[in-house]
């Protein structure tokens, strides 16, 4: 039997809809890709958005290598950490997998069984030294201001709402919003110095959820230049540029602050004393920087000292100078390094360096030749800096000099601390005799001919003949009156011995007096010029150069509290590395 009924349809009931032969998905990912390869070079969290335009999205899976990320934690929208353990670097491919309900009303859509899955895959390239253009830019604008670029992005389905700049800079965290049509910004309070920018994109997901995806960050360093351009025996010239449009600020010293004309120029300063860096013997410059559109709030400051007349080398702090008459250069060597430089503008002429380190370098008097000490001597071309031979002396030897006949003299003392033993080497390294006495304070003539040395309270004269002793003779010299003694390397027939308020010069060997100079104002004899036999004096406020045979005072200048210098080929140098020469200042 057949029969019919009718029932009204409850309102919980919906007509199904015939399910779609094809459902369309977006990804959004937020990786570096040339369109379908993905590159990654350092461990980092991969943001990704899923979207099937209005229909509900449910079991998101991702696959890479053998790590699956899957379950309750990966939604629509998240990331997938990538760490060098699981991938390390290598080749792979990241699989996409989701499942994306019909929404046609059925039963089985409703009870999650209808639908459609989605896959897409990348092939992914992981390479920890890999470099790769840089996303961010930064430029100096049309304008003068720092300009800070990254990449626009172009989202599929999610809406661009604005980018966030953070910005670290001067000890100050700041955030600033730039529209999403601008993919720029331009720091008009970045002024100098470093900065590091980090920028985020702020997307809207369909109208729903606000997602934050970083982009990446730039560290930004550009400073104020400021360098000595030339000095002279009365000021000292720097070059300054301030690297974006400022408002600026100078005070030297106490003086009335004052603002330069544009953003580069020069500058002279006054000189206060060679030879040193320390604040207390140079002027402070303070240069203050302030936003062209605020002059009353200073972002930063910058403070130099400046002062000393020359060139400052801080690589050559604490070496040890020579100068060659020969090639007329200056050298100076600091733990494994040889330079050479030109006087006159203190011009880098060559390097040398290896893995001994040195204490001490001379020049040769007669020849090209500049010899090197560490444990062993090196000699090498003063032109070239080419290495020619070594030298191997007795250990714990000290040097005496090269003298006018190119030969290297060492000594070394006995377990006694008196015994002493001279020897005597031809540069490329043959031993060709010893002087042995008990003495100390060693001083030899620049001709070979004569020694000079302490024995007891005694002051001894060796007389040496093809480096062999042929007499000696003791000077009358009292130990309690004078404090120092040596030859004129200039006049080998010389010897200069510096008494309480004099200096005096006397003719070797018969110890005659050529010249009696009076030492001023507690002034004591640093240095002899080896080429001109000028010389220095010092007394911890002022130097002075006098000529040795005249007497004659040439130049006099202020000088650093604690400055050690040399007076080398008319040309001063100091411990902390700063050379000045003087030729043009003295008498012609």
């Amino acid at each position: 039997m057949l029969c019919s009924c009718e029932y009204k349809i409850h309102e919980n009931f919906i007509e199904v809809e015939k399910p779609q032969d094809s459902l369309y998905v977006s990804i959004d990912l937020n990786a570096l890709t040339d369109g379908q390869t993905i590159f990654l070079n350092k461990e980092t969290a991969l943001n990704y958005s899923l979207s099937a335009f209005g229909k509900e999205i449910k079991d998101v899976r991702f696959k890479m290598g053998n790590k699956v990320w899957s379950g309750d934690d990966i939604k629509p929208n998240g990331a997938i950490y990538i760490n060098s353990v699981d991938f390390p670097s290598g080749t792979y491919t990241l699989d996409c997998e989701m499942f994306v309900r019909a929404g046609s009303g059925s039963i089985a859509d409703q009870i999650g069984a209808e639908g459609a899955v989605g896959k897409k895959s990348w092939p992914v390239v992981v390479d920890y030294g890999l470099e790769v253009p840089g996303m961010f830019m930064s430029r100096t604008n049309e304008e003068g201001f720092f300009e800070l670029t990254w990449p626009q992005l172009a989202p599929t389905h999610l809406k661009l709402k604005s980018y966030a700049v953070y910005r670290n800079y001067q000890g100050n965290y700041d955030r600033i919003i730039v529209t999403a049509d601008k993919n720029y910004f331009v720091d008009k309070e970045m002024l100098g110095g470093t900065a590091n920018y980090y920028v985020e994109a702020l997307l809207d997901y369909e109208g729903k959820e606000e997602l934050v995806w970083p982009l990446g960050d730039l560290d930004v360093s550009n400073d104020f230049e400021f360098r000595i351009v030339e000095s002279d025996i009365k000021t000292v010239t720097v070059y300054w540029k301030a690297p974006y449009k400022s408002y600026l600020s100078f005070r030297i010293d106490e003086d009335i602050p004052f603002t330069p004309d544009g953003l580069e120029g020069t500058l002279e300063i006054p000189v206060t004393r060679f030879g040193s860096s320390a604040w207390w013997d140079l002027s402070k410059l303070v240069v203050s920087f302030s936003p062209v559109d605020n002059p009353s709030q200073v972002m930063l400051r910058r403070e130099f000292e400046v002062g000393s007349p020359g060139i400052e080398l801080p690589d050559e702090r604490g070496g040890a100078w020579a100068y060659s008459p020969v090639t007329g250069l200056l050298y100076a060597t600091n733990n494994m390094t040889l330079n050479s430089y030109l006087p006159q503008d203190v011009r880098l002429q060559k390097t040398y360096r290896q893995d001994t380190s040195w204490d001490n370098v001379i020049a040769s008097p007669v020849s090209n030749k500049v010899v090197v000490f560490g444990e062993q001597a090196l000699v090498l071309d003063g032109n070239t800096l080419s290495p020619i031979n070594s030298i191997r002396y007795e250990r714990y030897s000290r040097i005496l000099g090269i003298t006018n006949d190119d030969k290297l003299l060492c000594y070394s003392y006995a377990p006694d601390g008196i015994t002493c033993t001279v020897s005597v080497y031809d540069l490329d390294g043959t031993k060709i005799g010893e002087i042995s006495f008990k003495g100390t304070n060693l001083q030899m003539s620049p001709d070979g001919k004569y020694l000079l040395y302490q024995d007891s309270f005694d002051v001894c004269l060796l007389s040496l003949k093809d480096y062999q002793e042929t007499g000696r003779k003791i000077l009358p010299l009292s130990y309690a009156d004078y404090s120092s003694y040596r030859f004129n390397p200039a006049f080998p027939d010389q010897i200069l011995v510096q008494f309480g308020d004099r200096l005096n010069i006397y003719h070797s060997p018969d110890f005659t007096l050529l010249k009696e100079i009076k030492r001023e104002d507690e002034m004591t004899l640093e240095d002899i010029d080896p080429s001109t036999g000028n010389l220095l004096f010092y007394n911890s406020k002022r130097l002075k150069i006098v000529d040795s045979q005249s007497g004659q005072e040439l130049l006099a200048m202020d000088a650093a509290t604690f400055p050690w210098v040399h007076l080398l080929g008319n040309t001063l140098v100091s411990f902390d590395g700063f050379v000045f020469n003087i030729e043009k200042y003295l008498p012609q």
